[in-house]
Order: structure tokens, then C-alpha cells, then sequence
């Protein structure tokens, strides 16, 4: 143990205040559950980098959904051919083959999924699940049984957890939907985790499973801070019926691809629209800094990416980073706000191979930093799915989906710190 665990280990109470002061209601956030949360975190922390074997048994809950992701490649390998397997992120073809696998590979999983959903709404699964969730977590956490399930669901299915929680999202009081929202940011989906891999093979994939692992209990304490429940959630009580179930198999098909190819096309809208917003602010502050820099002297990139690089230095330190590689580190958690986690994970090891990272223990801490979904294009997914699934909430929606993109963010930067905390460098079982 060094300094710098203790550095980590403090960041994570400095976090939670952070967290704590943004509340919406401080005097209602729930004291018990974020004390179990942290505990659990941290324990689970410990198991992930202390316990030998652990990164065969993280890597198994991958391998389980990877291997469901596959059944929906397959379908569409008979529809698309080579398009649905056409994979690289190297040269110049990069940017129009991603943008294929998106098409070919990532909507036919979001369409597998919403159909299992509903099959196992039919086969009474989820309605069994949402009452045993109830029954453990309502009266000594007060956590709703549809929040729980979400949680537990969620490894690694990215915002085709949405389709578990559908039948629940019209009734959901705000701080159930901003949990919701929260821990599906706070992981990788299968398809981002295989993105990132293939970006930027340098950490194990044992390390990222574990950073959405770490992030999620994390994102369900600060969910619960930034916006307290407020009001009474209907699966907070072990008795209560979910509703709209659907009524036979062919039933539970067909509104299983209605509520797929809504999700489908209002994500995709939405992310059209976020990357030109984006793109038309990066310009702004382009022409800005063509007349600032020149008349401050100075040669600041004047971006969204420069600015958010200044916000995370800080950030990075507090999590155990040394200074020395904070600055790198904070260029690439800008870079994934903005381009999103497999873009910013590759930069990251560039500058681990051009000598700009000085210490395993910083790429780590860094890697645990990237977890899940924080970046515009996730914002704009999970949002835009919701009001697709729900429209009746679109008002309300976007300023819960605001919280829930700030818990996960303030989530990965605790995953960090908690990995940080028990980082020993020359002891890492989840490397073996």
C-alpha cells in the first residue's frame, strides 16, 4: 500500500460529497443504502484484485451475454451476409465499417433482446424476479423491486435494459427512472466491451468486465443522492402486479419487435442529432479560440474536449492517478465524454506506448475511469429509447436522463477510486 491508495480512498468520500451537494434533496437522501452500496463496492474491489481466480468468474458473466449477442449475430449473418461480420476500427475504412456493425450487428441484438424481454414478461420470470428483488431490498433498503432487478439485469446489457423495466417505466416515480437510467449508463453494453477490446487490446478483459461491475453498485448510491425518492414506487411492495403482459407467444413476439424497432429508430434520431449539436459547438468554440488564443498568448484547445480535460484533471488526481500522468488521463475522459469510450480507451494506450503514462497503476486506474456508457451518444440513446418507450413522460424525461448521466459519471470516477484503493502494483490476480 502506498500514498496513492490512500489518495483513492479519500477520493471516493470526496466524490460522494460531491455527489451529496448536487442532491436535489439532501434531507431525504437514503443513509442506509449508500452506506450498503459503498460497502459493497468496496468489497467487491477487494475480491477483484486481492482474491486469485477472480477474473475467470468476471469474465464468465461476459461470456454469458456475449454468447446471447451471438444468437442475434447469427440471425443476422442469413439476412445481411458479410455485412452483419465486416468488423475493424484500423485505416481508413474505420469510421463507414463501424458505422455498418452499428447497423448490422448492434440493432439486431437491441430487437433479440426487447423479444426475450417480453417472452420472459410472458413466461412470468420478470414479474417473479421484480417480487423477489422487492421482497429482499424494499424494507431494508427501500429500493423498489423493479430498481434491483434493473441493476442486476444490467451487466452488460447496455440500453436494452430499458426492455425490463418497460412495463414499469410509466408509473416509475423520478428517482426509480433516474436509477434506471444511471446504471445503464454505468456499464459497457456486450457491444461496446467488444469495441473497446478491439480498440485497444492493452487492458485485460477481466479489467473492463470489472470496471462495469464496480461502477454499478456506484451508480445506484449516486442516483439515489443526486435524486433522493421523493415519492412511493409501485414495486416497493412485493404484492403488486406489473401490468401489460402480454397475452401468448406470437403476442409477446410481435410487441417485442414494436418496442425494439421504436427504440431503434428514436436512437437513432437522437444520436443524429446530439453528434450535430455537438459538432456545431466544437466549431463555435474553434472560432473562439482563433481570436482568444492569439490575444492571451496562450495555445489552449478550444473545444469541449479542452474544456472537459480541465474539469477531469482534478478528477483524475482524486482517484489515484499520479500527477504526472493525470493530464493524459484527463484528455481521454474528455475524449469519451465526446466520442464515447473505445476512442478514448485507444488513446489512452497510445500514450502509454509513446512514454506519456508513466505507471501501470495509472493505466489501470484509468481504464476503471472509462466504464460504461458516459458520453453523448450514450446520453442521447438512453434518452431517446425512453421517450420511444414511454412517451407520455417526454417532458420529464430529459431532465431525469441529466441526473442519471452525471450519477454514472460521478460512478466511474468511484469505480476508479475503489479500484485505485486496492491496486498493489506486482499483485494483480485478474492479470493471471
Amino acid at each position: 500500500m502506498g500514498i496513492f491508495n490512500v489518495v483513492s480512498f479519500c477520493g471516493i468520500f470526496v466524490l460522494l460529497l460531491g455527489a451529496w451537494l448536487l442532491s436535489a434533496d439532501r434531507r431525504k437522501v437514503n443513509k442506509r443504502l449508500v452506506l450498503v452500496g459503498l460497502i459493497l463496492d468496496l468489497a467487491l474491489g477487494a475480491i477483484v484484485f486481492l482474491v486469485p481466480g477472480a477474473a475467470k468468474a468476471v469474465l464468465a458473466c461476459e461470456t454469458m451475454v456475449s454468447g446471447l449477442a451471438a444468437v442475434a449475430s447469427t440471425g443476422a449473418a442469413v439476412l445481411f451476409g458479410k455485412l452483419s461480420t465486416a468488423f475493424t476500427v484500423n485505416g481508413p475504412e474505420a469510421g463507414r465499417l463501424v458505422a455498418l456493425t452499428t447497423v448490422f450487428q448492434v440493432f439486431p441484438r437491441i430487437l433479440l433482446f426487447a423479444m426475450l424481454a417480453s417472452i420472459l414478461y410472458l413466461a412470468g420470470f420478470f414479474p417473479w424476479l421484480v417480487r423477489l428483488m422487492s421482497r429482499a431490498f424494499s424494507r431494508r433498503l427501500g429500493l423498489s423491486g423493479m430498481e434491483a432487478t434493473c441493476v442486476v439485469t444490467n451487466l452488460f446489457t447496455g440500453v436494452s435494459s430499458l426492455f425490463v423495466a418497460r412495463p414499469a417505466l410509466g408509473e416509475m416515480t423520478r428517482s426509480e427512472l433516474c436509477t434506471v437510467l444511471a446504471v445503464g449508463m454505468s456499464a459497457f453494453s456486450s457491444n461496446a466491451f467488444s469495441l473497446v477490446l478491439a480498440r485497444a487490446p492493452g487492458p485485460s478483459g477481466a479489467h473492463l468486465v470489472a470496471s462495469s461491475l464496480l461502477a454499478l453498485p456506484a451508480a445506484l448510491v449516486v442516483s439515489k443522492i443526486l435524486l433522493p425518492e421523493s415519492g412511493i414506487p409501485r414495486t416497493l411492495d412485493p404484492s403488486a402486479e406489473l401490468g401489460d403482459r402480454p397475452n401468448g407467444l406470437l403476442a409477446a413476439l410481435t410487441a417485442g419487435t414494436r418496442h425494439g424497432l421504436r427504440v431503434i429508430v428514436a436512437m437513432t434520431a437522437f444520436v443524429l442529432a446530439s453528434v450535430a449539436a455537438f459538432a456545431v459547438l466544437n466549431l463555435l468554440f474553434a472560432l473562439l479560440g482563433r481570436v482568444m488564443n492569439p490575444m492571451l498568448g496562450m495555445a489552449f484547445d478550444w473545444s469541449i474536449q479542452g474544456f472537459l480535460t480541465l474539469v477531469f484533471y482534478p478528477l483524475a488526481v482524486l482517484t489515484g492517478v499520479s500527477p504526472a500522468d493525470a493530464f493524459p488521463v484527463a484528455q481521454a475522459l474528455g475524449q469519451r465524454v465526446v466520442t464515447g469510450e473505445a476512442a478514448a480507451v485507444q488513446d489512452l494506450f497510445v500514450a502509454l506506448q509513446e512514454g506519456r503514462l508513466a505507471s501501470q497503476r495509472s493505466v489501470i486506474v484509468a481504464a476503471y475511469a472509462m466504464a460504461g456508457g458516459v458520453n453523448m451518444m450514450s446520453f442521447a440513446v438512453f434518452t431517446g429509447a425512453t421517450a420511444a418507450l414511454v412517451p407520455e413522460r417526454t417532458r420529464e424525461i430529459l431532465p431525469v436522463a441529466a441526473r442519471a448521466f452525471l450519477a454514472a459519471a460521478f460512478a466511474s470516477l468511484i469505480a476508479a477510486a475503489v479500484a485505485g484503493t486496492f491496486f498493489i502494483s506486482g499483485l494483480a490476480p485478474m492479470a493471471k
